[in-house]
């Protein structure tokens, strides 16, 4: 062998083999970094996962020597300058033993991770919708909204804006009379030192653009007034089964904006048109447009508007819902299974509720 092929050949062997092609799952950002079921965190075991958002995951789960069902919210503590969690964690602490918000378990943190163990809950207003077919009778439209003013007032005394109201918010709880407010990870204090926060502009849109007040779309500083506004955007939607800005096919940014100049000249005559309570969803956004940045709601007269809803209809609001009695019969206590058992149970008694609301109840 010469001198050049002995070289060529050293260069062959030394020639990098070529990696492997493994296929790929596709995940996204976030879980590459957070963990996945069946996983143990502060304790608890991880099951399926319920929920996620831009900041974390929302999974089902149970204390390892328990079989009693919990919510876990799970965040990463890289890359979060403010962290979500905490402010949420905080609080529902200022908030205990509230009605309407849920109870927490536990709060804790890892290198990794931090956890919010909170009670577990059931379906949102949002599921609920869907499972009716998209119509709610005029009655518990009336009582859910008397209710959501009711939480956001408990929100409000303590000082805090949600900042993003919708109705995947507001669960139904294990008892079918009860609605919880939760999500309060972008609330945000209206009051330092004793006063009212100064009007700021420049801001990008805070929230649910379907839900968003107009002041929002417009990157102003969101007060009481906006989380009021984002309500009456949620009575038309219960009211409808739809809002006239679904559906728009422009880009996002284009979107906001369109959403923003409809919400801006809306005929609330033309939209409440046929609708059950028209005129008192009326009254309450004329009532909205009279209150400036830092005015204190009168949320009892908000209130009073849908009692008068429900008298004009010839209804009372005894704290029933049209789903309560579904659930009679389907919430039977499954703490003394073993853990297999109660869940088996607890998917069933949900198959047969949605199945008895299919069928036309």
């Amino acid at each position: 062998m010469t001198s050049t092929e002995e070289t060529k050949h050293k260069h062959e062997k030394e020639k990098p083999q070529e990696p492997i092609k493994v296929q790929q799952i596709k995940r996204t950002r976030l879980e590459y970094k957070l963990p996945q079921p069946g996983e143990i965190i502060g304790g608890y075991i991880l099951s399926e996962k319920i929920g996620q958002g831009s900041f974390g995951i929302v999974f089902e789960g149970h204390a390892i020597h328990s079989t009693k069902k919990v919510a876990i919210k799970i965040e990463t503590v890289s890359d979060i300058k403010h962290s979500q969690l905490e402010n949420e964690y905080n609080l529902y602490k200022k908030l205990s033993g509230v009605e309407g918000f849920p109870q927490i378990e536990s709060f804790g943190q890892s290198e990794l991770y931090k956890h919010l163990v909170m009670e577990y809950l059931g379906m949102s207003i949002e599921d609920m919708l869907a499972i009716r077919n998209r119509m709610f009778c005029a009655k518990t439209i009336f009582i859910i909204t008397k209710r959501m003013i009711k939480l956001i007032r408990h929100l409000h005394e303590i000082g805090y804006v949600h900042r993003d109201l919708k109705p995947d918010n507001f669960l139904i709880g294990r008892d079918p009379k009860k609605i919880y407010l939760i999500d309060l990870g972008m609330a945000k204090n209206f009051i330092t030192h004793g006063q009212h926060i100064a009007i700021n502009n420049g801001k990008k849109l805070t929230g649910t653009p379907r839900y968003a007040s107009v002041n929002a779309h417009e990157g102003n500083e969101l007060s009481r007034k906006d989380d009021l506004e984002s309500i009456g955007y949620i009575i038309l939607y219960l009211c409808k089964g739809k809002l006239p800005w679904q559906g728009l096919k422009e880009s996002k940014k284009e979107k906001c904006r369109i959403i923003g100049e409809m919400k801006k000249n809306i005929c609330l005559e033309e939209v409440t048109k046929d609708v059950p309570g028209g005129a008192q969803i009326i009254e309450y956004f004329n009532y909205l447009s009279t209150l400036t940045f830092d005015t204190l709601p009168d949320y009892d007269y908000l209130m009073s508007i849908f009692d008068g809803a429900l008298n004009e209809h010839g209804l009372v609001d005894d704290g029933i819902f049209e789903w309560e009695h579904v659930f009679k019969g389907y919430t039977e206590d499954v703490s003394d299974d073993s853990l297999e058992d109660g869940i088996i149970k607890r998917k069933s008694i949900w198959r047969r509720v949605r199945k008895l609301f299919c069928c036309g109840y």
